[in-house]
Formats: C-alpha cells, sequence, structure tokens
C-alpha cells in the first residue's frame, strides 16, 4: 500500500500526566478527519476499560478504525475488537496490581519508620524566622521569597 504525504496525520505524544488529551484527540477524530488512529499501546490509550470501549464505540460509530501497534490489534475486525477488550481488562488489572504494591510497600516503610518523600525544608530556625517576620505584618508572598522558600512551607511553618 502506498501512502501519501497528504494521507499521512500528524502524531500527538501524550504522557500519563495528561489523561485528557488522547480524549481531545480521538474527539477530533470523530469529525471524520482520518480512518484510522493508531496507538502505540492500550494502556496509552486509556486509562480504564470503560473509557476503552466507549472510545472505541465513539470511534467505530464513525466508521474510524484503532490499530495498537505492540499489541498488534486492529478493531476492523470482530476478533480484533474482541482481543482489543480482552487487553484492556488485563492493562486495567495490571495498573491496579501496580498500586496495590506501591501502597504496600510505602505501608511498610511508615511501619518501618522510614521516611518517604523529599526530606522537609522546615527547621526550628526557619519556623522562628518565619514567625517574626509575619508578626511583622510581612505577607505569605514576601516572607517566601525573602527566604526562598515556597508559599506552601511558609503556611505549614505558620501552622506548626
Amino acid at each position: 500500500m502506498i501512502v501519501r504525504k497528504s494521507q499521512v496525520a500528524t502524531f500527538v505524544s501524550c504522557c500519563k500526566n495528561e489523561l485528557k488529551k488522547p480524549i481531545h484527540v480521538a474527539s477530533s477524530l470523530l469529525k471524520k478527519e482520518a480512518d484510522l488512529v493508531m496507538f502505540w499501546s492500550i494502556d496509552r490509550a486509556s486509562r480504564n476499560l470503560s473509557h476503552l470501549v466507549e472510545m472505541m464505540n465513539d470511534l467505530h460509530a464513525k466508521n474510524v478504525c484503532m490499530y495498537f501497534h505492540q499489541q498488534n490489534i486492529d478493531s476492523t475486525t470482530p476478533s480484533g475488537r474482541a482481543m482489543l477488550q480482552m487487553a484492556g481488562v488485563f492493562a486495567e488489572f495490571e495498573r491496579e496490581m501496580l498500586k496495590e504494591r506501591v501502597l504496600a510497600s510505602h505501608e511498610r516503610a511508615r511501619a518501618e519508620g522510614k521516611m518517604i518523600g523529599r526530606p522537609s525544608m522546615i527547621n526550628d530556625a526557619l519556623k522562628t524566622s518565619i514567625k517574626f517576620m509575619r508578626e511583622q505584618g510581612i505577607g505569605i508572598k514576601k516572607i517566601a521569597s525573602e527566604l526562598n522558600v515556597g508559599v506552601g512551607t511558609v503556611y505549614k511553618a505558620i501552622e506548626a
């Protein structure tokens, strides 16, 4: 098959922190600007099975097919659609299992007395400075900029 330059759509890359981006890409395709949407993997197309099925049904209603490269699944055939749904179920299951393992490891670390996350910048000298400056009537943002800390750090020090 020969694909002409005018037939090639723009590629859009989405990371997991931009969950709404794949939805917008798919919804723009509902205008029938393309015949096929290609994804790297099923887990990059959606975050849960219900969204995947909804997107697949919306695109199928407009005669827009989906292809998933890593799984080699093409939604143009009934077997491809069935495989797509099964792979979506396993992708969601895998994400949930990973989430459970991470939460369990965090609980174990806390039980052992380990600190999780970035070390706190707040020490006694900083608390004293912030409270003194606040008593002088200096604003939160001004305190944060003068002490080179974030506004949230100033609020935490005031509350402590």
